[in-house]
């Protein structure tokens, strides 16, 4: 009898960075690289149970050699496998599959699942925004509570979900609350909810300077609290998040977090002893840039450029080493080298950075922001 040889598998490509189609043309399975996140088609998927269907991996060559038959059935991953285990795995030729076969920021969030801000300040509306933006939720989805009148008023009209001046109203329709007040307002704003706080709810925490110990002292006992530190590039979905989970909370709820966050640009999980350090490097970093940038803008003024000629200049000349850096990887040090060459006109321009104190003066100020940020944890604590 004659037997046709297998056909690879044909895959299609996602982009990594944010998980949006690329050519949507199929490729060969041996074609595939190993940073490529690829969807199998679900008709193609063997028949499984619903946990089993959950987490699936999919293990694939880089090389040349011949690619597995399409009909190997993928390996059971654990339900609850940890959504940063991606990216390790996909070096090694191993794609992590959840259900249905999409990353978990691909989809959008279930239609009966609700969150709630606690708060509805600018930040609150960032976040908000970018949900919506990035598809994981419909403004229908999201709540903000505020007493401001105005600051419920301009929620609102930038996100177009509803709003409530109680935030104990939050309670009954929201499965997830984001705790978006300032600091001095966390104690007074958990201690009024905390009797209205069951075990489905968790607690996400933007507050700057509060520690995951205050917050959970505050809460009834093992409730799920999860730490975040975002910034306000969250608005076009170019966020840098960090967070770090309580000890009730479960890796579904870090996987949810990451979820929404990665939705938004980069999320990292980190040790909360590190969080005061993000809050001074990321979330106080826009305004460092700005900063910088308004100065560099002044200096094209200053040489005879046209302000709105020099900003955009100065705004391209950052947006592009920041590319250049992200894409290929290389360290700002090399980066500058390449840039100065012996005797030329930016080596003058780095002589001043330097006799000004430039690279000492911006480490002060990360260091200022996260000793801030410290202070600002101990008054909370002491209220």
């Amino acid at each position: 009898m004659r037997t046709e040889p297998v056909q690879p598998a044909k895959l299609t490509p996602r982009c990594t960075a944010h998980g949006r189609p690329s050519t949507g043309l199929p490729i060969p399975l041996t074609e595939a690289k190993p940073f490529n996140v690829y969807e199998i088609p679900p008709l193609a998927a063997p028949k499984r149970s619903r946990d089993a269907r959950r987490f699936t991996t999919f293990r694939h060559s880089t090389s040349s050699s011949p690619a597995p038959p399409a009909a190997r059935p993928p390996t059971l991953r654990g339900r609850h496998a940890r959504s940063e285990e991606f990216s390790h795995r996909a070096r090694d030729g191993i794609c992590t599959f959840p259900f249905p076969y999409r990353l978990l920021k691909d989809s959008p969030m279930p239609a009966k699942w609700t969150l709630g801000f606690i708060g509805t300040g600018q930040m609150a509306t960032a976040l908000a925004q970018g949900f919506i933006r990035a598809g994981q939720l419909r403004p229908a989805q999201i709540l903000g509570s505020d007493p401001n009148p105005e600051a419920r008023k301009r929620f609102s009209q930038a996100t177009g979900a509803r709003v409530v001046p109680r935030n104990k109203d939050l309670l009954e329709s929201a499965q997830v609350l984001v705790l978006a007040t300032k600091p001095d307002q966390v104690s007074p704003v958990l201690e009024e909810l905390r009797d209205g706080i069951t075990a489905r709810h968790l607690l996400i925490s933007i507050a700057a300077g509060i520690p995951v110990a205050r917050l959970e002292s505050l809460l009834p006992p093992r409730t799920r609290v999860i730490r975040v530190m975002p910034n306000t590039p969250a608005l076009v979905g170019a966020s840098a998040t960090a967070f770090c989970p309580g000890h009730s909370a479960t890796r579904a709820d870090e996987a949810l977090v990451q979820r929404l966050f990665s939705a938004l640009g980069l999320a990292l999980p980190i040790k909360e002893s590190l969080m005061d350090a993000v809050t001074g490097l990321s979330g106080s970093g826009p305004a460092y840039v700005c900063a910088f940038l308004e100065a560099i803008t002044d200096g094209g003024v200053a040489c005879g450029l046209p302000r709105d000629t020099a900003r955009q200049l100065a705004l391209q000349t950052l947006l592009g080493t920041a590319r250049m850096l992200t894409e290929t990887g290389l360290h700002p040090t090399t980066l500058k080298e390449m840039v100065t060459s012996p005797g030329g006109t930016t080596i003058e321009g780095l002589q001043v950075l330097a006799e000004g104190g430039f690279h000492g003066t911006v480490m002060r100020a990360v260091r200022a922001a996260a000793d801030k940020a410290k202070r600002l944890a101990q008054t909370a604590s002491s209220v």
